[in-house]
């Protein structure tokens, strides 16, 4: 949801138009191909070594586990084919990062809000993915659909 819905002809739910295949959301039958992609990409394994367990990087243990982060990813995240089951595991662990790292988060006004419209949110803190998580985890949380980036 990212478009006011004064904007004549302009529909805030599609991303059909193939001018914006390589920024569109993922769709459900393209979960496996991009599960594939993420599970194999360097800064991804070495940021989950670098959470899970901060010294193995810098023991230089990283390019060995990297295989073993890959196998425990595909195991436990591999079998999903919808958006829905892999947006399940990011807000577990959305919830796990407020917990520790906040005194606590307030969502106010996501249950005014109509599903049946579309929304322009706009940040005033730089961090440019996890501002659009907290986002989403109060939409997530709300029962509305989550936001698109661009």
């Amino acid at each position: 949801m990212a478009a006011s819905s004064s904007l004549s002809g302009f529909n805030p739910t599609s991303s059909d138009d193939p001018v914006f295949d390589d920024i569109r959301p993922c769709r459900d039958q393209e979960v496996q191909g991009e599960l594939r992609k993420i599970f194999s990409n360097k800064k991804v394994l070495d940021g989950i070594l670098r959470f899970w367990h901060p010294w193995l990087l810098s023991s230089g243990l990283g390019p060995l586990l990297r295989p073993l982060v890959k196998v425990y990813l595909n195991k436990k995240y591999g079998r999903f084919s919808t958006i829905e089951e892999f947006q399940l595991v990011v807000a577990d662990f959305m919830r796990h990062v407020m917990r520790c790292t906040t005194d606590g988060v307030t969502f106010k006004g996501f249950s005014d809000l109509d599903p049946g419209k579309a929304y322009l949110f706009i940040s005033n803190h730089r961090d440019i993915s996890l501002d659009p998580a907290f986002i989403d985890m109060a939409l997530y949380d709300s029962h509305l659909e989550t936001v698109r980036i661009a």
